[in-house]
């Protein structure tokens, strides 16, 4: 076929266009930024975008494909906003990018205008993710309150013999701090995601710090991606999820005697479901199991649920925990203090600053249920995704994965102190034998450092009002109540004296 000369010689030209070289001289194809893209390699897709973009820094999807790769990486999620910005300003915006602008501006913890940017997302016709952006307004508004009552932690780095420049996460450490367990993605096989497979790790304590982690053995290790999604009390078993061709969404358990780690055991049919499970926990005399499903019947999404073990030593059916503590949304990784009181998990609903946060629920054994679910804070929890916490036995030193600034790359495993705290158990007594307490109360806690007051309501079977102070200084104390005269009282907590009291108040108010 005879071909025109002047289109032999547009050929070469629009090749030039389309596939262009960079300042060293490689072509680049947009075609292979986009490859890698779609494969969720936001990595590699990075690097070639960058490229891209020296030769056409105006480009719009150049942009927005950029700050989309750093929203889904764990380099620096907060670089994402330039890129986004310059998006915002051709004539026709994508309204997508509104919405990623939006979670930059979150995860940088600016929620004001992230919330502008979420509006502005409704504003020009976004409809796909109109119940998301809701929530994500919603986060935006808890992490508002939460940020501004930071919690005085301490973190302190691990070091290389536990973290490396590659993600590492899920940690979960002995009362005694003997030894940590976690998941990293260091080595092995290269995924399609630009990763190793995730394997799980272990470490001895020895000499004031943690041993040079090792990779567990084929008992609790394959060829293919296999996590550590849980530890006994005792140390004794180990927790965990593995992903192949073969098994997909199920939970197992290795028996671990002194440096022995024996082979890991499918847990039975009544938790593991054709559902997705993904996390479990046991109490400290083995004979509670907690563990999220997917399975249908339960609030939505990822649900904790509780099994008892029965004489034949087999887990017993299990038992939704109901709307108090799982959401519409997922919560995952349920874990019980020694002393079966506190239950800790993450969630992506309750009051979260976004993805999910780490929760607290107290056990009320005199109404047999478990308390509303208290998030643990902040910066423990951040704009992104908090999943893991592990603590000792003093519960004021815990393990957790954060992205932090000055890491080691990616996700790394930091040692916490946690601050001072006393809890005061209140009562209001009445003269009335038929109702010898005020349940109805209106309970508040207030201090000029804190923007809102906290509030807190009575369980309903005892009476009690359960305050939890988080910070030594002067509080003012005011209860409301129909009927009754305002009660207000000033508690100063001075400090030491105080941290990790329980004290109890019984309050007589005065009639009207």
């Amino acid at each position: 076929m005879r071909v025109d000369l002047k289109y032999r010689l547009l050929i070469p030209i629009l090749l030039f266009v389309f596939i262009a070289p960079d300042s060293a001289g490689q072509f680049l194809d947009p075609r292979e930024a986009k490859e890698h893209f779609n494969n969720g390699n936001y990595k590699a897709a990075m690097g070639v975008y960058k490229k891209l973009l020296q030769r056409d820094r105006s480009n719009a999807e150049y942009n927005h494909k950029l700050g989309i790769c750093y929203l889904r990486t764990n380099i620096d999620k907060t670089l994402a906003i330039t890129y986004l910005e310059k998006c915002t300003k051709h004539a026709k915006v994508d309204p997508e990018v509104y919405f990623d602008l939006g979670l930059g501006y979150q995860y940088s913890l600016k929620f004001k205008e992230a919330i502008a940017s979420f509006e502005k997302y409704k504003e020009v016709g976004g409809k796909e993710r109109s119940d998301q952006v809701d929530r994500r307004i919603e986060t935006c508004n808890n992490g508002k309150w939460l940020v501004r009552d930071k919690l005085a932690i301490v973190f302190e780095k691990l070091g290389t013999n536990i973290n490396s420049k590659y993600p590492d996460y899920y940690p979960f450490v002995a009362k005694d701090e003997s030894f940590i367990v976690f998941t990293s993605r260091r080595g092995g096989v290269l995924e399609f995601d630009g990763f190793y497979q995730s394997d799980i790790y272990l470490a001895p304590y020895g000499e004031g710090a943690f041993l040079k982690a090792g990779r567990g053995n084929a008992n609790i290790n394959s060829e293919f991606d296999d996590q550590t999604v849980g530890l006994s009390d005792h140390a004794d078993r180990l927790f965990v999820y593995i992903d192949n061709i073969k098994e997909v969404g199920d939970i197992y358990v290795a028996k671990k005697d002194g440096n022995r780690i024996g082979k890991i055991v499918k847990l039975g049919t009544n938790v593991n479901s054709a559902a997705l499970e993904t996390s479990c926990s046991i109490s400290a005399d083995g004979n509670t199991l907690f563990f999220t499903s997917s399975r249908a019947g339960g609030q939505g999404g990822l649900d904790i649920y509780m099994s008892r073990r029965l004489p034949d030593q087999s887990w017993g059916l299990p038992q939704n925990l109901g709307p108090q503590v799982n959401s519409k949304y997922n919560e995952d990784f349920p874990t019980l203090s020694a002393d079966g009181q506190t239950l800790y998990f993450c969630s992506e609903g309750h009051n979260s600053m976004g993805g999910y946060d780490i929760f607290t629920s107290q056990w009320e054994g005199e109404s047999n249920s478990w308390s509303k679910p208290k998030n643990i804070g902040y910066p423990i929890n951040d704009a992104m995704d908090n999943r893991t916490i592990s603590f000792l036995d003093d519960g004021k030193t815990a393990y957790i994965s954060a992205l932090r600034k000055g890491g080691f790359g990616d996700l790394d495993i930091y040692r916490v102190r946690f601050p001072y705290q006393i809890v005061i158990r209140l009562q209001l007594p009445t003269n009335d034998p038929y109702n010898p307490f005020i349940k109805d109360a209106h309970v508040q806690i207030d201090n000029p450092n804190l923007e809102i007051p906290l509030s807190f309501g009575a369980n309903q079977k005892t009476g009690f009002y359960t305050l939890i102070i988080n910070n030594p200084g002067v509080y003012t104390l005011t209860i409301e109540s129909d009927g009754y005269e305002m009660y207000e009282e000033t508690i100063t907590l001075k400090g030491k004296a105080e941290e990790g009291s329980v004290s109890f108040k019984f309050i007589n108010l005065k009639t009207n």
